[in-house]
């Protein structure tokens, strides 16, 4: 079930931004991405996303003007998931899952044990996660 069938307020707020067609999939890929994770990791960043999508479309009323893209851009760099690594053994040593490239399912896929910590800096950086936005939310 997708996150804004279960998310009536999100998907409002799209609605009321008028991008539910150009930005649901790539939020929906975002939040995918997590599945496997931490069940509070996940719910945190469902909440997360819907009170980003619920206070751009009430700034929408107050600026109609906004560049409402680069503004959920920036919110989505800040979001509290991407404070979270996963480490793996591999290979070549240990490696770490980047949620902008490929979901913890497709990382954790050879069955081995993924190591979860919480970070003081965002992995990716909130200039790449920016630009990641900016590139996916047309």
């Amino acid at each position: 079930m997708s996150f804004f069938s279960q998310h009536p307020l999100a998907r409002q707020a799209l609605d009321i931004l008028d991008r539910r067609a150009q930005w649901s999939p790539t939020l929906e890929k975002i939040i995918a991405r997590y599945d496997g994770a931490p069940e509070d990791l996940q719910l945190a960043l469902k909440e997360q996303m819907e009170e980003t999508l619920v206070d751009l479309a009430s700034l929408i009323d107050r600026m109609p003007d906004a560049p409402i893209g680069l503004i959920m851009a920036r919110r989505l760099s800040l979001l509290d998931c991407f404070y979270t690594r996963a480490t793996k053994k591999g290979a070549a040593g240990s490696e770490f899952w980047n949620p902008l490239e490929e979901s913890f399912p497709d990382f954790s896929e050879e069955g081995e044990d993924a190591h979860f910590y919480t970070a003081s800096e965002r992995f990716p950086a909130s200039d790449i996660v920016k630009k990641w936005s900016k590139e996916h939310l047309q």
